[in-house]
């Protein structure tokens, strides 16, 4: 069952069987970890989920984590291209830290991009609560990359973020 979010935006029929998969897991509650090689279909598998969880909760928010500023600029342009062609009307806000961050927030976006380090300096800003408090996803994008002195960083990072949402409900 793909829910009307798919149906505007995504094909079942043209998924492939780790697509659907992933979709039913994400869809269950699940968490996951999708492993495929490159450019074998991995955005596909969690956006159509991604969408069908903001239709049916029109309060929810998710945030996406990309390694570089480059990626997560470039997956942003996929998730407008899939909000445009599915018919949805998210807000979509990149954020990339700094001065725009009030501005960032004040469109109120029910899905944020970013990187490691700009969720670092984010998370203290009080402007950020309001999202938090109604994140239903977060995605960890390129999750080979978080290994080393990085993936330390990232993981306690993580845990300082879901620690805050869960303060903050």
């Amino acid at each position: 069952n793909w829910s009307s979010a798919v149906a505007k935006g995504f094909e079942y029929r043209d998924a492939y069987s780790h697509q659907v998969s992933a979709f039913e897991a994400l869809e269950r509650g699940q968490n996951l970890i999708l492993t495929t090689p490159t450019a074998s279909g991995k955005t596909g598998a969690f956006f159509p989920a991604l969408f069908a969880a903001l239709e049916r909760d029109p309060h929810a928010t998710a945030l996406l984590v990309y390694p570089l500023v480059a990626l997560a600029q470039d997956q942003r342009g996929k998730l407008l291209e899939f909000n445009r062609l599915g018919g949805f009307n998210f807000p979509i806000a990149a954020f990339e830290g700094g001065v725009e961050a009030r501005a960032t927030f004040a469109q109120n976006p029910r899905i944020i991009t970013t990187t490691p380090d700009k969720l670092h300096w984010s998370l203290g800003l009080n402007t950020l609560h309001p999202f938090l408090e109604r994140l239903k996803m977060v995605v960890l994008d390129e999750a080979h990359t978080y290994r080393g002195g990085f993936g330390s960083e990232v993981s306690g990072l993580l845990r300082r973020l879901f620690a805050l949402c869960s303060s903050l409900s």
